[in-house]
């Protein structure tokens, strides 16, 4: 990153939260009651669409290596966008149900090759901890919004499908600032900088599954990102059934989730930044768990469904910043060479958490009752707390080092 501009660094900066924020405005969920119109379309080919989303994860985090390094990060991040943008433009069609399953994995196919193309570059600038949490709060803008342009466009009696127009728009908007401002961030620049020259694809592969760093990071996104998706997806269901809460104020609660989830990005991960170097390491994330343990505990105690709301918008400010803190750890403990690959892991497996555990919440649901949801959201994140203590933690001097290169 040396070689870059404080000009062409702002440029960039401005330009890929833009073409990040595709990723959560493309709904991952292909809902039967409401995405669609195929009335015959069974379960079992509605559950094809999980399918599809963590197959295309998978072939994102296998070929992200290979297109930065013939491609580089610019090559890589156009190809992030153009899945997102195809896949769209599939949906938006309203093509015969078989193209679906398809068409979702093309998009997370470009949600996953983009994740690992932004989050890397962002990782190796000045101040990268508090514009990761720019970048991810991305992610909760999307979620905010989305929901209620979704609704917008139903209510008035426009074809939900039509709601993917959108994310087309941005795909292309997204990848032309991509373009234009990585111009010249080809896969000979990309292999200089990182040092993956050096490194032939076989080694490079087995260089990622040895590293217990990756594995430990992947699987605390995978309960992250799985605990997230369940809070964000039940808790109106929870609010509805079990208090009696009317539609619109828990659709107003489910917004203000997302809402608070961005706002714990965007001002949370800054807070984190103002730590003494000697207390930062592992600290931060384990007290924003702990804190979370105790909300869930809250929310299911409390009668009443103020109270509840209150504490659901609580839990989504604290867990917020998780994510992209867990990525500033990922960069600061790996090599330049495997944070591509890396990322690429952890957003399969976090992808994975994210289409599992709600499906797991709702046969809890179904059978136990919506309230029991809480147990597992309580465990998920005693498990995420184990996870993230046995990560080993960070070298002060890196810290140091990482704090005195922003003065």
């Amino acid at each position: 990153m040396a070689s870059e501009t404080p000009s062409t660094s702002s440029i960039r900066v401005a330009k890929v939260p833009v073409s990040y924020k595709i990723d959560q405005k493309s709904p991952g969920g292909y809902d039967d009651e409401k995405a669609i119109d195929h009335a015959d379309t069974s379960s079992k080919e509605i559950s094809l669409v999980f399918a599809g989303l963590f197959g295309g994860a998978i072939v994102a985090a296998i070929t992200t290596y290979k297109s930065h390094m013939l491609l580089g990060r610019v090559g890589a991040g156009f190809l992030g966008c153009l899945g997102i943008g195809l896949g769209s433009t599939i949906v938006a069609l309203h093509p015969p149900w078989p193209a679906v399953p398809a068409a979702m994995c093309l998009v997370t196919y470009g949600m996953t090759a983009l994740d690992p193309t932004a989050v890397a570059w962002i990782g190796g600038l000045h101040h990268s901890r508090e514009l990761m949490g720019v970048l991810q709060g991305c992610f909760g803008i999307g979620s905010t919004i989305a929901p209620l342009i979704a609704n917008a466009i139903v209510q008035h009696g426009i074809p939900y499908y039509k709601y993917y127009y959108i994310p087309l728009g941005l795909s292309i908007t997204g990848s032309t600032g991509f373009v234009v401002s990585f111009w010249g961030e080809d896969g000979a620049k990309y292999a200089r900088e990182t040092g993956s020259s050096e490194h032939s694809g076989a080694a490079h592969a087995k260089g990622i599954l040895r590293n217990k760093v990756s594995w430990i990071l992947g699987l605390f996104l995978l309960a992250n990102w799985g605990v997230e998706t369940v809070i964000g997806s039940w808790m109106f269901t929870y609010l509805t059934e079990a208090h009696g809460g009317s539609f619109s104020h828990a659709s107003l609660v489910s917004s203000m989730y997302w809402l608070s989830f961005t706002l714990g990005r965007f001002f949370l991960v800054w807070v984190d930044g103002l730590i003494p170097p000697k207390r930062r390491g592992k600290g931060p994330v384990s007290l924003l768990i702990c804190l979370s343990i105790g909300l869930v505990l809250m929310c299911w105690l409390l009668p009443t469904f103020a109270g509840v709301s209150i504490v659901i918008c609580l839990q989504g400010f604290f867990c917020g910043p998780l994510c992209p803190l867990l990525l500033k750890m990922l960069t600061t403990l790996l090599p330049p060479h495997l944070h591509v690959s890396a990322i690429g892991l952890c957003s399969v497996l976090g992808s994975f958490g994210s289409g599992i555990f709600p499906i797991a919440a709702g046969a809890i649901a179904e059978h136990r009752g919506i309230s029991k949801i809480h147990p597992l959201i309580f465990s998920v994140y005693i498990v995420e707390l184990l996870i993230w203590l046995c990560l080993p933690a960070p070298p002060l001097e890196t810290i140091i080092s990482d704090v005195q290169s922003k003065k």
